[in-house]
């Protein structure tokens, strides 16, 4: 693989140690990243983002292009890009500082979407509606598998009260994939974003929720306990809205939205015939129940 790699480096004039850090994702001399691809038309998509990003003066890494000029190299059905590598780290865990890291991430989320509008208003995004989500695939693989996981009517009752308020959630390009892997961090300051792979227009709120059910790996891995998680919640939001206010319905709804999600990924793991992550998910579906009162609390 190595030579493979070294093959394609001197197309960019780059010679050195390479690390191979996913299937598709390497390190090369601790400078740069270079990420393949199989789909052009994502790669483009990523790309116009970064350049974006950038131009707005967001922490994002930035694309080395090649003699020719382009941003990146076509290598028969598989497309490679080559950028810097941002200063910082993926965080293991929030239970050491909640309130700081999770202000942090409330305000660097908010900061992102401030710039995505910018970006709205240069290209055309994959329009994606979490609602029709919800009342489409994810519903038929609860159906296919005769409910077997959740009673069709609290299902259904869930995608009703988001329903009642869809039309008003503010829309927008969001992340889409809002987790400690894609936000870096150095000495427990935030320094920059990566991974754009799964960006699209979508309600604004799916990335504050997205987030906050990530941390929830932690009450196991971590130990991270309901409190500092709820402390971790009210310092998200808090951090958010110092760059831009959120609505008094988003935050109403922030419950709602965080079990469609975990809805998504056990429709997600039934498809995938995964009864145990499946069941996970459900569990913290029923975890974010149990917390309603809590969280609707804390958002209002």
């Amino acid at each position: 693989m190595n030579t493979t790699i070294q093959d394609i480096l001197i197309n960019w004039n780059l010679q050195g140690t390479i690390t191979e850090l996913q299937s598709n994702t390497w390190e090369i001399n601790k400078q740069y990243i270079l990420k393949s691809y199989d789909d052009e038309d994502l790669l483009k998509r990523n790309i116009q983002i970064l350049h974006c990003l950038h131009s707005c003066n967001v922490p994002v890494p930035q694309i080395h292009i090649l003699s020719n000029g382009n941003d990146y190299l076509s290598n028969g059905k598989e497309y490679y890009l080559l950028m810097s590598k941002l200063p910082g780290k993926r965080l293991n865990s929030i239970n050491q500082a909640p309130a700081k890291l999770a202000r942090q991430m409330g305000s660097a989320i908010g900061t992102l979407h401030c710039a995505f509008q910018t970006c709205e208003k240069q290209f055309t995004f994959w329009d994606n509606n979490f609602l029709n989500e919800l009342k489409g695939w994810i519903y038929d693989s609860f159906a296919t598998n005769n409910w077997s996981y959740l009673a069709k009517e609290t299902y259904l009752a869930v995608v009703d009260k988001l329903a009642t308020a869809y039309p008003t959630l503010p829309k927008q390009l969001i992340h889409r994939d809002v987790h400690f892997g894609n936000f870096l961090f150095e000495e427990e300051s935030f320094t920059g974003y990566i991974d754009f792979d799964l960006s699209q227009r979508n309600i604004r709120i799916f990335d504050l929720a997205y987030f906050l059910l990530g941390l929830l790996s932690e009450r196991t891995t971590n130990q991270l306990t309901d409190e500092n998680w709820l402390i971790a919640v009210a310092n998200t939001i808090e951090g958010y809205e110092c760059q831009q206010p959120l609505i008094p319905i988003e935050k109403a709804l922030l419950p709602t939205v965080m079990k469609g999600i975990e809805l998504l990924f056990t429709a997600y793991f039934i498809n995938e015939q995964d009864d145990v992550h499946a069941k996970d998910a459900m569990s913290l579906y029923h975890f974010i129940c149990n917390m309603e009162a809590d969280l609707t609390r804390l958002c209002m």
